[in-house]
């Protein structure tokens, strides 16, 4: 008789319209079963009859229950993982970007290959390796050496554009020597060779004392 009047009790407590209102409650406090029973006025007791009883009840409340753990997962803010970039050993570069700016420096003052390494503190052997493997920086430090020739062909252009005398007669004896050179080149006969003659000496050794 108490058994009935408990499932008697159990039904009552679960109408339809409780039902509804449950379903509604239990997606609000997402798929917190305690919190939507106290709200709506049941004991977990009697929703545990009621879902054990009631095959629709127990899966429509699953389905809310799965469809809230999911919504969880899926709005859970994704973990950076940061991985520590590994520790990189063996001997440290000597090519440095501090380096290469003085051997590039060094080119750009006219400096030869050995005196760029000397400034640059680092030998040739290493400069050379490290062009076989850069072909663009090698390509760079050959133009580099080029600059200072060409500065000075810009500052032999401006003297003679304006007017140095002495500039125009350099540049001219180098560009012509045929017709501005001040050496006088001295030459055999028709512009050959200068041929000297050695006269012959006569050695003539004699037992006398």
């Amino acid at each position: 008789m108490a058994n009935m009047k408990e499932a008697t009790k159990h039904l009552l407590a679960f109408t339809p319209e409780k039902e509804e209102l449950f379903y509604k409650l239990l997606e609000e406090h997402g798929g917190h079963i305690g919190k939507a029973c106290k709200e709506i006025g049941i004991s977990k007791g009697s929703y545990k009859n009621h879902y054990g009883r009631n095959a629709s009840f127990g899966n429509r409340c699953n389905k809310i229950i799965t469809k809230m753990k999911l919504s969880k997962v899926k709005n859970k803010p994704a973990k950076i993982i940061i991985k520590k970039e590994a520790e990189k050993t063996g001997r440290p570069t000597i090519m440095t970007p501090e380096t290469i700016r003085k051997i590039k420096e060094g080119f750009a003052q006219g400096f030869s290959v050995r005196n760029a390494c000397i400034w640059a503190d680092i030998s040739q052997d290493t400069y050379f390796q490290y062009c076989k493997k850069h072909p663009n920086f090698s390509e760079q430090c050959k133009s580099l050496q080029k600059k200072p020739l060409i500065k000075s062909i810009l500052v032999i252009n401006k003297a003679l554009n304006e007017g140095d005398v002495s500039t125009a007669k350099w540049y001219a004896e180098r560009k012509a020597k045929d017709e501005f050179s001040l050496r006088n080149e001295i030459t055999g006969e028709d512009g050959g060779e200068i041929k000297i003659k050695i006269p012959e000496i006569n050695v003539i050794f004699t037992d006398e004392k």
